[in-house]
């Protein structure tokens, strides 16, 4: 493995390093970018780009082998599209400047496979991430913060988004930390798979933790969302409107949505809205097993789908005061089927109504729950 001191002679660190690193990853399949000295980064004013297979970058780490970005519109990595076997790691971006659009920590073009990218710090950016199709790619153990827009930004071009969002921590940013939508675009599937996404802690967001949505004419499907902890949003912590398969969320922990300050300087205000999880009327089958959600502005699940829940405990909803948004469960459409809940105030809150609201009785079926110290009664019927 080449160290990038071998390319990059400025010894104070003032001079863009992107050319001699552009040049090097032309040359050669594997850099090693030795710590700066004295805290200096390398700096950069145009992108690195990774265009061979099997390209690793390889880093010391946190307040170690560092970047800083100049320029607000540029960013620090590319990845080109269709390559294989491609490892960024260890490496830790900041930026001199407040990003703009188009200033991204890393692009990873469509059509890779095997890429991983793991154990980086990402900081002050537009999007952290922007993560095109995959097969068997990893984004695990970043530490992403302080973003303008969505911190991982995820469409599909061509086939599946297989990225595995594991074990990252994402805080301070001022929309979606991870926001994932289907593109158009000629050759797309009908159905579009995603990757699991496992063991995160997203918080301090304003928008939602995680968005997942389709399109008319595209499909998401197998939605995997288990265990982690995602707290202190501005929005609904987990928003799903997705038609396909079968959907997820298991043993996830989901506290303070709607109620605490937020954001880049955590100066955006409570927003007084948002459920902890939030299921859209173009839903199909969602699973939520265990779990535990407590003080949420609004519903513990506000669902429009067909919703299964098992062993799951909900507390101190609808802190906000909005009536018929006070409820552990609100089936609003569709169906739930309820195993297994406990819902209620803990012991001195009134903020929580019911364990469970519906649409119709006959759209609800519940068994083996507790749902005691509710402030008006544990199920409510809107009709008959």
């Amino acid at each position: 493995m080449e160290s990038v001191r071998s390319f990059y002679k400025d010894g104070d660190y003032l001079a863009d390093a992107s050319p001699a690193i552009n040049w090097a990853l032309a040359n050669h399949r594997a850099l090693y970018f030795a710590p700066p000295p004295d805290g200096k980064k390398y700096p950069l004013y145009n992108p690195i780009n990774v265009v061979q297979n099997g390209q690793k970058l390889r880093g010391e780490g946190a307040f170690a082998s560092m970047f800083d970005v100049k320029v607000p519109n540029k960013r620090m990595i590319n990845i080109a599209a269709g390559l294989n076997g491609v490892e960024i790691t260890g490496l830790h971006q900041t930026r001199s400047a407040p990003a703009v659009a188009g200033g991204e920590g890393i692009r990873c073009l469509g059509g890779l496979s095997n890429c991983h990218i793991e154990r980086n710090h990402f900081e002050d950016n537009w999007h952290a991430a922007v993560l095109l199709s995959g097969e068997w790619c990893s984004f695990e153990k970043n530490h992403i913060s302080g973003c303008f827009s969505h911190s991982i930004l995820g469409t599909n071009t061509t086939f599946a988004w297989h990225w595995h969002i594991r074990k990252n921590l994402i805080t301070r940013g001022d929309d979606d930390a991870l926001f994932f939508t289907v593109s158009g675009v000629p050759g797309a599937p009908a159905v579009c798979p995603v990757g699991v996404m496992e063991d995160n802690e997203f918080f301090s967001i304003t928008g939602h933790a995680i968005r997942i949505v389709d399109s008319p004419d595209i499909k998401v499907s197998n939605v995997a969302i288990r265990r982690g902890f995602l707290g202190s949003t501005g929005k609904s912590a987990i928003l799903l409107n997705i038609r396909e398969g079968y959907n997820a969320i298991e043993q996830v922990k989901i506290e303070q949505v709607g109620v605490d300050p937020t954001g880049r300087g955590y100066s955006t205000p409570p927003s007084g809205v948002g459920s902890a999880v939030e299921l859209g009327a173009d839903c199909g089958d969602v699973n939520v097993f265990g779990g535990h959600f407590q003080t949420i502005a609004h519903n513990g699940i506000a669902s429009r789908a067909r919703l299964n829940l098992n062993g799951t405990t909900i507390l101190n909803c609808g802190v906000a005061g909005i009536e018929n948004h006070r409820n552990g469960v609100a089936a609003y459409a569709g169906t739930a089927n309820v195993v297994g809940l406990r819902s209620g105030n803990t012991p001195g809150g009134s903020s929580q109504a019911h364990a469970m609201w519906t649409h119709s009785a006959a759209a609800l079926t519940h068994h083996g729950c507790a749902t005691e110290n509710n402030a008006i009664s544990p199920i409510f019927a809107a009709a008959a």
